[in-house]
């Protein structure tokens, strides 16, 4: 064993060394706090933005509840029986809830990642459950 060996705590360490290491353990600490700061400045945003989406779906369903008490009232006042009016604009809803639920099946299909599995392989054996079906 040599008699010269540098002490473990880094006495003999060259100053400029030792300043350069600092330097970059404050950067480093700098950004790392950052980062924790803008995480938590997003995650307020965000749940400041799912409330306010909330808000607004709540007045659009006001919005459409209003909609539909006119349509009814303009079909009583037009001679329709109230029960009868009352029937026919839930049939329009549960129609246009129909056509919306058919149009969200049909795009989850896109979300089957039908080319990566492919480029990869996967489906051909084994999973058998999506061969043959194609983005549409």
């Amino acid at each position: 064993m040599p008699e010269h060996a540098a002490p473990e705590d880094g006495a003999g360490a060259d100053p400029d060394v030792k300043g350069v290491l600092a330097a970059f353990g404050a950067v480093v600490r700098d950004g790392l706090t950052l980062a924790a700061l803008e995480a938590r400045r997003a995650g307020v945003g965000l749940a400041v933005m799912v409330a306010l989406g909330v808000a607004a779906g709540l007045l659009l369903v006001t919005v459409w509840l209003l909609l539909a008490a006119a349509a009814v009232l303009g079909l009583d006042h037009a001679g329709v029986p109230a029960p009868l009016a009352l029937l026919a604009v839930a049939a329009l809803n549960l129609a246009g809830a129909g056509l919306l639920a058919f149009v969200v099946v049909r795009l989850s299909r896109r979300l089957l990642f039908s080319a990566t599995r492919r480029q990869f392989g996967v489906g051909e054996r084994g999973d058998s459950a999506h061969v043959g079906e194609t983005d549409r």
